[in-house]
């Protein structure tokens, strides 16, 4: 009989192979720029025009002052996290040095945590702060990552164009990373944090 850590790597694999040629289409349209409507009209919103495209050095200025600006967000955001809500424990604000430390950290998908984040990081600067740079610094790279695709598709031309960052940035989460990592699939795994106080467990 098989052993419940080998059912669980059949599943696994199972659900894997399922999902690799409709997940393969959908990132192929996503690298030809073939885009749902959902992404269309969030675009829209945003006010991106469909032919909005920059060469090089517009879209690495763009690239790096959206990291920046998240960096600046979530070192604030930890500074001011005893006077921010959401913190039932009343933790204090980070020290600057590993502010400073853990935002350029989560801007460039480190991740590197040199703390114990349930005693040190309030539900707030956890979901706003960390959270969302784990989304954001993943679709930047993915972002990037097309670009340099559909470039070298393009080299031939001699001043070839890239799609606009920010919008590329939000074709990534809206389309690729939401469609893997669906927030009812965090719940269902027992994942979610709670809002209260933290719960101190004797055994």
């Amino acid at each position: 009989m098989f052993s419940s850590g080998v059912v669980l790597l059949i599943s696994y694999l199972v659900v894997l192979l399922l999902l690799a040629w409709p997940l393969g289409i959908a990132l192929t349209r996503l690298v030809e720029e073939r885009l749902p409507l959902c992404v269309v009209h969030f675009e829209s919103r945003l006010g991106v025009a469909a032919n909005d495209n920059m060469n090089w050095r517009r879209y690495a200025s763009a690239i790096l002052m959206f990291n920046l600006l998240g960096a600046v967000v979530l070192f604030l955001l930890l500074q001011l996290q005893g006077y921010l809500p959401l913190n039932p424990s009343h933790l204090p604000a980070v020290s600057p040095l590993l502010a400073l430390n853990t935002a350029i950290s989560f801007i460039t998908n480190t991740n590197w945590q040199a703390y114990a984040g349930e005693t040190t990081l309030s539900p707030l600067s956890q979901m706003v702060g960390l959270t969302v740079q784990n989304f954001l610094s993943a679709a930047n790279g993915i972002a990037v990552a097309f670009v340099l695709m559909r470039a070298l598709v393009r080299s031939g031309r001699s001043n070839w164009v890239m799609h606009g960052s920010i919008c590329g940035a939000s074709q990534s989460i809206c389309y690729y990373r939401s469609a893997l990592f669906m927030p009812c699939f965090y719940p269902s795994k027992g994942l979610c944090r709670p809002l209260w106080r933290q719960l101190v467990c004797r055994v």
